[in-house]
């Protein structure tokens, strides 16, 4: 499309390609997803990102304002994007 040139637009994939994804069995967190989703009537969305910030023992930086508003009195390991 013309916005970066063929070179940076080509570093860039290899950068992407080169990152090291770990990749998590939802099987395994299920139950703990179901149940933070509940307990912070939550959608499973939200409590997949909740719960595996739990199992990597991660702090979970957001900029979703009505996850963190939902959440931030509750869980100490959400913190707001602007104050990171």
């Amino acid at each position: 499309m013309g916005r970066i040139s063929a070179e940076d637009r080509d570093a860039a994939v290899r950068n992407f390609l080169n990152i090291e994804i770990t990749k998590t069995n939802i099987g395994k967190i299920f139950e703990s997803l179901l149940t933070i989703a509940t307990e912070h009537n939550r959608s499973c969305y939200d409590a997949a990102y909740l719960t595996l910030a739990e199992v990597i023992e991660a702090p979970l930086v957001t900029g979703d304002e009505r996850l963190y508003d939902a959440v931030k009195d509750k869980i100490s390991s959400v913190a707001w994007i602007e104050d990171v």
